[in-house]
């Protein structure tokens, strides 16, 4: 699965790649770290194609990756404050106020001040947003039917408790180092409150 997934990405750039450098199939050779780090590359390579593959689903609804998530939180119980959207994506004071702002100027959701503790701001949906979560769900579902068809059941629940390790052992590595996730949005999963890293030397 994953040597058909890398053909298929590489074959239109073979043309670009010197004839002494083409395998026999007529396909450009992974590049070194897929052998190298293997377990590394398929994390990128999956990160990559599922973010590509959510945009191209996500997008006719106006939303990028990663908006559906906090949507989906406010679907689940809505009015919650900044900071415990942030906590429960693991994503930074700054991050989570720009996201917001962004639904915001789209008209999905607003902010109040919280009644019983002003330095607190209370995010709200609003009827356009609360109009757009069957769109949304429908479209997480054709997601998830998409990377899982490759997969049966078993496989699938396999794959998952897998991932799990791996992202619960990543993750306490980075709560030590408080690493910036680097995505376009700027999302840092770092614990609420933990420094933010400076340039790397």
């Amino acid at each position: 699965m994953t040597d058909r997934g890398f053909s298929r990405r590489n074959r239109a750039s073979t043309a670009s790649v010197p004839a002494d450098r083409v395998t026999a199939q007529g396909e450009a050779p992974r590049p070194s770290v897929a052998g190298d780090h293997p377990l590394s590359w398929i994390v990128f390579s999956l990160a990559r194609s599922h973010r590509a593959l959510a945009a191209s689903l996500l997008g006719p609804l106006g939303l990028f990756p990663g908006q559906e998530l906090m949507l989906m939180q406010l679907w689940d119980r809505d009015g919650r404050s900044q900071k415990e959207l942030g906590d429960l994506q693991q994503l930074d004071h700054s991050t989570v106020a720009k996201s917001v702002q962004r639904l915001e100027r789209v008209g999905l959701v607003t902010r109040t001040p919280c009644p019983w503790d002003g330095r607190v701001r209370l995010v709200h949906l609003t009827e356009k947003g609360r109009l757009l979560e069957r769109a949304v769900r429908d479209a997480l579902g054709e997601l998830e039917g998409r990377i899982t068809s490759a997969l049966d059941p078993q496989q699938q629940q396999v794959f998952i408790t897998l991932a799990g390790l791996v992202v619960d052992a990543t993750e306490e590595t980075a709560r030590g180092t408080g690493i910036s996730d680097g995505t376009p949005e700027g999302q840092a999963h770092r614990p609420p409150g933990s420094p933010t890293p400076g340039p790397a030397p």
